[in-house]
């Protein structure tokens, strides 16, 4: 573990030295290490003090010269959240407006699926950008709040989220300027922010989850500086990047040359003193974290269209498997690893090795695992979905809890049959065959009680006329909210169904 240090850089066609402050060289032809206006990083290293070369960080592969203000927070699960600003900075592709977007990243360097938390109406007030330094946390409840800078008011507005992703004003807009969130040990927010009239960083707390906020005495950092970015290290003190800037004379310099990232510390998180001075130049907004990557040692495996399987390691893996019926192979017995739904993208997922957390596998567009003693199927919004429902309907909700059963029907369904085939010959196979047995059948498995003949008469008839198919009528059962309800499938979804 060591700190971490994004910041947005303002050195072009230069090269850096092992300090991070960059030193002038001839230009070059555009490459990795030629650097230009983007989010790069450097790193800290504890014994001799000093910072790594900055280098890029990478969003979906690509060094995005249009996404500035980086703000990074660690998930539970492990992995980074960095949460930006995308703007019109002169380079392809722009934004129509400054937007804010999210993106996750196991490594801190690769980043991945990006998409908008917030774009505003409008672009910007007096030519300056409406949105700018978010700040996200993620509160002792398991929800989100997000506070943006407007820099034409100075001042910061606040944003709530359940899931980390769809986001919606709180009505809170406070005076501070380039804001930075953190949650404390007993569950309080303080928002840390550029304090123009006291000349320092300071403070606001709120008890309610930044619903009200008192502010603090005093100054948390006195003396010129902005666009705080404080952060809690493993030993339980505290610090805070900050930047100051001076103008450039320089013809063709980028217009934040003169900015400049210092570092400091604190015991308590309450006051702050600098240790180390304008450590980065021509690197604005900085933002740092203690940093500790995952172990994914196989790094964006993908897949065809087809229906692939996709071998893994014991040592952590991103899979995106793209289109077709996907399978990824593990060597290694199911309860190995914990498994739940990726809470950012819907219907992706992370595992983890029990004996080694950090050890990670992010599963996109992954229909199936299987390991080797059984096997996960994820697409409950697919087959995997389908089955279990007709398990419920036909057999009783405890069936969908019988991997052997779940195994033939996917064989089934995945080797090509119809559903309504396939609920047919559930229905046979259960012994149904007359139009009163089979909906007493069905009726019985969706209510949990005897049907009488009046209950059913209206689902008898329309068999008996042939108005319906026992397949159809049982697909109509198997798909019904309270068969849905009776198998727990919201549960299953958040689970997989096991099979063999």
């Amino acid at each position: 573990m060591g700190i971490r240090a994004y910041y947005v850089n303002g050195l072009s066609n230069v090269t850096s030295d092992k300090s991070g402050k960059g030193t002038q060289a001839a230009p070059v032809a555009p490459a990795d290490n030629v650097l230009m206006h983007a989010i790069y990083y450097s790193d800290l290293n504890a014994q001799s003090g000093q910072w790594s070369e900055r280098k890029p960080i990478y969003i979906e592969g690509i060094i995005d010269g249009n996404a500035v203000d980086p703000d990074i927070v660690q998930l539970q699960d492990g992995r980074y959240l960095l949460t930006y600003m995308r703007g019109q900075f002169g380079q392809a592709n722009p934004e129509t407006v400054p937007t804010i977007y999210n993106a996750w990243s196991y490594d801190g360097v690769y980043f991945f699926d990006p998409q908008v938390l917030f774009k505003p109406g409008s672009g910007s007030s007096g030519g300056t950008p409406v949105v700018t330094d978010p700040s996200v946390v993620q509160l002792k409840n398991g929800s989100w709040l997000m506070a943006i800078s407007n820099p034409s008011a100075s001042n910061a507005s606040l944003y709530t989220s359940q899931n980390g992703v769809q986001y919606t004003a709180n009505g809170v807009t406070l005076s501070a300027f380039s804001p930075d969130l953190q949650v404390l040990a007993d569950g309080r927010v303080r928002i840390f922010y550029a304090d123009g009239p006291s000349g320092g960083i300071g403070s606001r707390i709120s008890a309610d989850g930044g619903l009200t906020w008192t502010s603090e005495s005093g100054v948390r950092k006195t003396g010129a500086g902005f666009d705080p970015s404080v952060f809690k290290m493993a030993d339980g003190s505290w610090r805070l990047l900050f930047k100051t800037q001076s103008p450039t004379t320089e013809p063709g310099a980028s217009p934040i040359a003169g900015h400049k990232t210092s570092l400091a510390s604190s015991s308590d998180g309450n006051s702050f003193n600098t240790v180390q001075s304008e450590f980065a130049s021509a690197a604005s907004v900085g933002e740092g974290i203690d940093f500790s990557p995952l172990v994914v040692t196989q790094s964006l495996t993908s897949a065809g269209a087809g229906n692939d399987q996709i071998a893994v390691a014991g040592t952590g893996a991103h899979v995106r498997a793209g289109a077709g019926r996907d399978t990824v192979v593990f060597s290694t017995t199911a309860d190995k690893l914990t498994l739940r739904p990726d809470f950012l993208n819907r219907g992706d997922w992370v595992a983890e090795l029990k004996a080694a957390p950090t050890t990670k596998y992010l599963l996109q567009d992954v229909e199936r695992l299987q390991f080797s003693d059984r096997g996960i199927a994820l697409d409950l919004d697919g087959n995997a979905g389908n089955v279990a429902r007709l398990l419920g309907a036909v057999f009783g909700p405890q069936a969908v809890r019988n991997p052997e059963y779940v195994g033939i029907g996917l064989k089934l369904l995945d080797g090509g049959m119809g559903y309504a085939d396939l609920a047919a010959q559930a229905m046979s196979a259960v012994g149904k065959t007359s139009a009163v047995d089979v909906c007493s059948q069905l009726w019985l498995n969706l209510t949990g009680s005897v049907a009488t003949a009046a209950d059913i008469a209206p689902f008898v008839s329309m068999l008996d006329r042939g108005e319906l198919s026992v397949g159809a009528l049982t697909v109509l059962a198997a798909n019904n909210d309270l068969n849905a309800t009776s198998i727990g499938l919201v549960g299953l979804a958040q689970t997989g169904l096991e099979y063999l």
